[in-house]
């Protein structure tokens, strides 16, 4: 396994890691088999003292990583670390903002964003958050980042100027990378017409249809409605009932996964009591 691998593997315990700790794993047995399964060595999760002593070396291995090598990515993950792991979050806040200012880590930039418009370790801003959001899409793509800096501007976030034009292009760039909650909005854009866009239903069925083929719900709905009142497209009942039907085997899937992950009352504590 390279360094790289080993690392991205690392964040990933540190989460798993972070959730038995916190009582919110639903199942630590898949916590056990997690770390098995990414070769981090005999590390017994239900000895404290190792759990203890491997977190410190993850602490001094991306400290080293962030403060001599200067690694972007490392300085991330110890902001992830000081956040997640050790509730430092003004520290953890702080380390995002000035990894994204200096080395523009689209990551970084993103969780700012987030901490930013909900007050977690700083003072809540939204105008700031809208910033940091256009960083991350802007500088980086990413996603989340995209979908944040279309709302931002369409809906006029935090004092952002309303532009709901150039909202649509964020949304957009985010509904092509299969968002879909960016292609509701710019369904919705579309179909009611909203600021300097104008009602367009067949854009708005293009963009419903987008979310029904990333697996929502609402997005196979809305387009089996459209074909079946022909609504602004041609009506199609045929292709009607196949979104429908799309949609009750989504609503299939969720009602199995949860029952199928469902928990019993202090079922996720049984490894605490051992």
């Amino acid at each position: 396994m390279s360094k790289e691998s080993r690392e991205k593997n690392n964040e990933k315990v540190v989460e798993e890691i972070r959730k038995v700790l916190s009582g919110k794993q639903e199942s630590p047995e898949k916590a056990f088999t997690y770390a098995k399964s990414q070769k981090v060595g005999s590390l017994d999760w239900k000895n404290p003292e190792e759990v203890k002593d491997y977190l410190e070396n993850l602490f001094v291995e991306y400290s080293f990583q962030c403060l001599n090598e200067k690694s972007a990515e490392g300085c991330h993950r110890l902001a992830n670390f000081l956040e997640n792991i050790r509730g430092e979050y003004t520290e953890a806040t702080k380390l995002y903002k000035k990894n994204c200012d200096e080395f523009k880590y689209g990551r970084s930039c993103l969780v700012y964003a987030k901490n930013k418009s909900l007050g977690r370790g700083c003072t809540k801003d939204l105008q700031e958050a809208c910033t940091y959001s256009f960083l991350s899409c802007d500088e980086c793509k990413l996603t989340e980042g995209c979908l944040n800096a279309g709302i931002c501007l369409s809906e006029g976030v935090g004092g952002s100027v309303i532009n709901v034009k150039e909202g649509a292009r964020y949304l957009d760039t985010a509904c092509e990378d299969k968002n879909p909650y960016a292609c509701l909005k710019l369904f919705k854009i579309y179909l009611e017409g909203s600021g300097n866009v104008e009602k367009n239903m067949p854009k708005a069925f293009e963009y419903t249809k987008k979310a029904c083929d990333s697996n929502d719900i609402l997005g196979c709905l809305n387009a089996s409605l459209m074909l079946r009142k022909g609504d602004g497209i041609k009506k199609d009942l045929d292709l009607a009932e196949q979104y429908r039907k799309k949609a009750d085997d989504i609503r299939n899937d969720i009602e199995s996964y949860r029952q199928h992950s469902s928990i019993v009352f202090g079922e996720q504590y049984k490894h605490q009591q051992k």
